[in-house]
């Protein structure tokens, strides 16, 4: 696996970590994997450290991503940060990313600062 998925008790959310590349499969397979220990859990916050991960998605793949995010029963209250890097050759991605599932109505943010992310997330 390429991924970590871990609950951290005292910040009282779910840590996910990759540092791989990951095609379109993989991404999938993670999404679900974090959704179902988001339900099954019933955790309101998520931080994806993504700094170390590139994804290999097409544009369109993106856009379906909203879909399995309400096949897979991901309630909008949820909010996740999605850190990456600022030297990412994906960033304009992630930027489309982010709109895409905002506009679908899900809390999810793209930031490049870990921190920023770790407050976001408080707030």
């Amino acid at each position: 696996m390429s991924w970590t998925i871990e609950f951290d008790e005292l910040q009282q959310l779910l840590r996910v970590t990759s540092n791989s590349v990951l095609g379109v499969d993989q991404i999938r397979q993670l999404t679900v994997e974090v959704i179902n220990a988001v339900n099954t859990n019933s955790i309101s916050r998520v931080l994806l450290d993504y700094r170390g991960m590139t994804p290999e998605i097409e544009t369109v793949d993106i856009y379906r991503l909203p879909r399995l995010y309400d096949g897979q029963q991901l309630q909008r209250a949820v909010r996740a940060a999605m850190v990456v890097s600022h030297h990412s050759e994906k960033l304009a991605d992630f930027a489309f990313y982010e709109d895409v599932v905002q506009n679908a109505g899900f809390q999810i943010r793209v930031f490049t600062d870990y921190e920023s992310a770790r407050q976001w997330l408080h707030d």
